[in-house]
């Protein structure tokens, strides 16, 4: 009995046990990250301090790189000055020194020694001794620092003129040559042509020797420096020169500079000597000390150098970073991570102490959790379904879905979904079915039951994250919605149907129309069969509309066949914008693309995949139509269709629409051709580049949108579509038309119709001569002058597009030169952009009228010309 207490007591402890086990192991953990995170933290700091302390000395070598190119720069406008002006005197040269030197300018003696021959040297003395000194002579210094007489040499090259800016003694006369390294120098910077630095000397002040140095620049008597040797050589005059003090030149190099806190060693060196230091910068006194002694490193600085050369002159310098700079750019940041990662370890681990209490807390709660999913699943009406996201294997399935394809759970689970789907419904990828991993994917999918009926489910299914041993899982909701989808299926049949019995009302509409014409004629001609003339060609007419009825009949039976259709509400003018980008690679550079926005375009109601389609089929039969390039110009506006431009267009209901128009400036089309170009498979193109079913697919979307599309063309001047979108209003209610306005009529004014159609010119004599008004008819410009230079009319109508050499706007601008007070009315139907454009520079009195129009925009028209 005690062995079985222990035994569950035992039991009853392992789980506390291996709890408080990984509460230490995540303390011991914690203490081991924050230690890390110290270290790295320590080491970064470390980075950074190098990092800014390497950018400071780079900084300083720079500063003082840039400042020493400066320095020499007065003996070089010597130099340039010297080149320039020939032989120079003691006055000009003075002169010229005190302006090249500045007050913050680091040079000590700026002094000009030229070359001088061994034979020349007593007429040189006696000419010095005139203008200089009487005392001059060309000197070399002794051991003992006195000045004596130049031994005698080939040539000299003494110091004649010199400018002093400060106490440093200097040996007028002083020959450059009498010491073997000055001597080396000088022929250096002649056959190089390039100034130099010397390295650095004893200069004599006071009795006392201060190091410096100097910087010599050739000068030649070809003012430029010679391209070769031989060349310098013979032309080499003399020297420009500056002396510098290193006790003047240092402290200028760090004058006006942000505080120095780093020690600087610097050395010199030259071609002929090697590096010696020469100062030590002691941020402490905040000076330099001239020597060449280096400091002792102390332990914990930080040292870096960087080295430069000037006009040959080498110089390096050592920054050394003492311990106290260092320890006050130490972050404190390495130490603030060790706190924060002990104080997050004792958080941790208090938390996980009381997590672990609760544990068991939790376990109870998950277990009524688990109980409730199941009750959730196992009972819910609608079929569920857990199943492998990999190959789509049922791991468990409810009640409600063997109900619905009436196999057991156990005939089901450990099977694959294909087994039970029907033939059009497997194989289908199952990372399609699953959906993106945190969302939900909505398809219809369908099962054969158990008793061989096909039936049809909507399948909502959502990946699932993965379970505690990696399985990924997809979870299904099932619905049966067979007799819904027959539903559905018969409504659109009867859509269908009803579809086809509109378009068979359009045809009986339009054939009814047209035996009106024909009927009409006929009535016409019974009295003038025998007496009058125009028997004929009533007769004519009447046979073309029954033609053009006929084959209007045969070409709307070819659309009973509609496309489906997914309309939205389309904003016209961002939409034509972006068709306009694609077209302006697919129409080539040849063809320029003109747009004409109307700023307030309604928005419209149509599919806009196949609007897309339908302008771009209209763009490349426009490009097609201009092979030697054009413009296709492309305008929106708004427009009122009312009910007798409806009367006149079967197709088309009175409201307010959206419209897009197309226009090229392409070879146009024939009258022909033009009644043709929504026919099916009708084509001008050749064989094998079209098959006469653009124009038609565009005609079909139109109609089926509820809109309308007219073309005009006239042949070698161009062809315009105008497409009419209906408006998709915000609200609902009817469109309700316009009253018709009344019909203005004339009272016996003489017009003059100038319109090279014949037909059309008949029917608009017969129009104005109903509304009261006297007509006379011209074919063309010419004609149309001949009747103006023999009698006076009230108004000129006529046709912008006609042969011969003057159109509507060259008859217009003759008329108005000839006849200032005539009044002129325009006709066309190309877009009115592309007219007001040419109507520039005419009178205020010419009018508009755009094709197509009826009788009573006409008479508007007409009556408006008149009374302007």
């Amino acid at each position: 009995m005690r062995l079985g207490q222990c035994v569950t007591t035992a039991r009853a402890k392992q789980p506390l046990i291996a709890r408080w086990a990984q509460v230490a192991a995540l303390a011991i953990v914690g203490v081991i990250l924050s230690v890390v995170m110290f270290r790295i933290a320590k080491s970064a700091d470390s980075a950074r301090i190098e990092g800014a302390l390497e950018f400071r000395a780079e900084w300083r070598a720079r500063d003082i790189e840039r400042k020493l190119l400066v320095a020499g720069k007065s003996a070089e406008a010597l130099a340039i000055y010297l080149s320039a002006g020939g032989e120079i005197s003691a006055a000009r040269f003075h002169h010229f020194a005190r302006l090249a030197h500045d007050h913050a300018d680091l040079d000590s003696v700026l002094y000009w020694a030229p070359w001088v021959a061994g034979a020349d040297r007593a007429a040189f003395v006696a000419a010095a001794r005139r203008e200089v000194d009487p005392t001059y002579d060309i000197t070399d210094v002794a051991p003992d620092d006195q000045a004596v007489p130049a031994a005698t040499r080939a040539a000299y090259l003494p110091q004649l003129y010199q400018e002093s800016f400060d106490t440093v003694s200097s040996f007028n006369g002083f020959d450059l040559l009498s010491r073997p390294e000055r001597k080396v120098q000088v022929e250096r910077v002649r056959d190089s042509g390039v100034p130099m630095a010397s390295a650095p000397f004893a200069l004599l002040m006071g009795g006392a020797r201060v190091r410096g140095f100097n910087i010599l620049w050739p000068v030649y008597t070809t003012g430029v420096v010679p391209q070769s040797v031989e060349l310098r050589r013979a032309a080499f005059r003399g020297v420009a020169a500056t002396r510098f003090r290193l006790d003047h030149v240092l402290p200028g190099l760090i004058a006006d500079t942000p505080d120095i806190i780093e020690a600087i060693d610097i050395s010199v060196g030259s071609l002929d000597e090697p590096m010696r230091q020469v100062a030590t910068f002691d941020p402490g006194l905040k000076h330099f000390t001239i020597g060449d002694s280096p400091a002792a490193i102390e332990a914990g600085s930080i040292t870096t150098e960087r080295a430069f050369s000037v006009l040959g002159l080498h110089w390096t310098l050592r920054f050394r970073f003492l311990p106290e700079t260092v320890s006050a750019m130490t972050s404190t940041a390495p130490w603030a991570w060790l706190v924060f990662g002990l104080l997050a370890t004792a958080m941790l681990v208090v938390y996980a102490t009381r997590q672990a209490t609760r544990l068991g807390a939790i376990e109870v709660i998950a277990n009524e959790r688990d109980d409730r999913f199941r009750r959730l699943f196992e009972e819910n009406p609608i079929g569920m379904v857990l199943a492998t996201s990999a190959d789509y294997r049922y791991v468990r399935v409810n009640a409600a879905f063997c109900r619905m394809v009436g196999y057991s759970a156990e005939e089901l689970v450990g099977h694959v979904r294909d087994e039970f789907a029907a033939p059009e419904s497997r194989n289908m990828p199952p990372a399609s079915a699953a959906g993106a991993d945190s969302g939900w994917h909505a398809e219809d999918k369908h099962y054969v039951t158990k008793s061989g009926n096909t039936i049809t489910t909507r399948v909502c299914v959502m990946r699932l994250p993965p379970t505690s041993t990696g399985e990924a899982l997809v979870l299904k909701f099932v619905e049966e919605v067979t007799e819904q989808r027959k539903l559905e299926a018969t409504l659109r049949q009867t859509q269908k149907m009803e579809a086809i019995g509109q378009l068979t009302g359009g045809i009986a509409h339009d054939f009814n129309n047209l035996l009106g014409i024909i009927i009409g004629n006929l009535d016409l001609l019974q009295p003038l069969l025998d007496t009058h003339q125009e028997a004929g060609e009533l007769a004519d007419e009447a046979l073309a509309a029954a033609l053009r009825g006929a084959d209007l009949t045969q070409r709307l039976l070819a659309f009973a066949r509609r496309q489906p259709l997914h309309p939205i509400r389309l904003a016209l003018n961002p939409q034509v914008t972006e068709i306009t980008k694609l077209l302006t690679r697919t129409l080539g550079e040849r063809v320029r693309i003109s747009l004409d926005l109307a700023n307030d375009a309604w928005p419209v109601l149509v599919d806009s995949v196949q609007f897309e389609a339908c302008i771009i089929n209209l763009a490349t039969n426009a490009r097609d139509a201009m092979p030697h390039g054009g413009t296709l110009a492309i305008g929106t506006s708004n427009r009122q269709l009312d009910a007798d431009y409806a009367a006149s267009h079967p197709d088309v209901t009175a409201g307010d629409y959206a419209m897009v128009e197309i226009s090229d400036t392409g070879t146009g089309m024939a009258p022909d051709v033009l009644a043709r170009i929504f026919e099916p498979f009708f084509t001008t193109k050749g064989p094998g580049k079209g098959t006469g079913l653009g124009l038609s697919m565009v005609f079909g979307f139109l109609k089926q949108s509820n809109g309308h599309i007219s073309a005009y063309s006239e042949p070698g001047v161009g062809t315009t579509f105008r497409l009419y979108l209906p408006r998709a209003e915000d609200g609902s209610g009817e469109w309700h038309a316009a009253i018709d306005p009344e019909i203005r009529r004339g009272d016996g004014e003489t017009v003059l119709v100038v319109e090279d159609n014949e037909a059309l010119r008949r029917v608009v004599a017969r129009q104005l001569t109903d509304l009261g008004y006297t007509v006379v008819e011209a074919d063309g410009a010419a004609a149309a002058l001949d009747v103006l230079a023999r009698a006076p009319v009230a108004l000129v109508f006529t046709d912008i597009v006609m042969p011969g050499e003057l159109d509507g706007f060259g008859l217009t601008r003759v008329i108005l030169d000839r006849w200032p007070s005539m009044k002129v009315l325009l006709t066309s139907g190309f877009p009115e952009t592309k007219i007001n454009g040419a109507l520039d520079g005419l009178a205020g009195s010419v009018r508009l009228l755009g094709k197509p129009y009826r009788t009573v925009d006409l008479a508007r028209m007409v009556r408006e010309a008149i009374e302007a």
